[in-house]
């Protein structure tokens, strides 16, 4: 799934390459996924950052290890599953989301910092 969100517009495309465009990137994404994902906080977390969350852990590098979050009654947990040592400052490699029963696994294979 590819998102691409700017105020007030976003494109969302799936696997299949099935285009939906709004108004609400987190709406979208709630509707496809069944899940009310918090973008925001999401866009903070994949770049190794706690966003809004005051409750979180550190590896021995300083870096995320896990983050707690709570938004809308809702309370996410996002564990670190390694970082990229080869991009500087080394960012996330893989993560993992959940919310009640309900998980997201991210992978991120390369990074290109501009």
């Amino acid at each position: 799934m590819e998102l691409i969100a700017q105020p007030g517009s976003a494109q969302v495309t799936d696997n299949k390459g099935q285009k939906y465009t709004g108004t609400d990137a987190e709406e979208m994404i709630g509707k496809l996924t069944g899940m009310p994902i918090p973008i925001t906080s999401l866009r903070q977390w994949i770049l190794g950052l706690p966003g809004d969350a005051t409750d979180y852990k550190l590896d021995d590098q300083y870096r995320l290890s896990e983050v707690n979050y709570s938004q809308n009654g809702k309370s996410w947990k996002v564990v670190y599953g390694g970082y990229d040592s080869h991009s500087k400052p080394a960012l996330p490699s893989s993560l993992e989301l959940t919310e009640g029963n309900q998980r997201i696994k991210l992978k991120m294979d390369n990074w290109i910092v501009k």
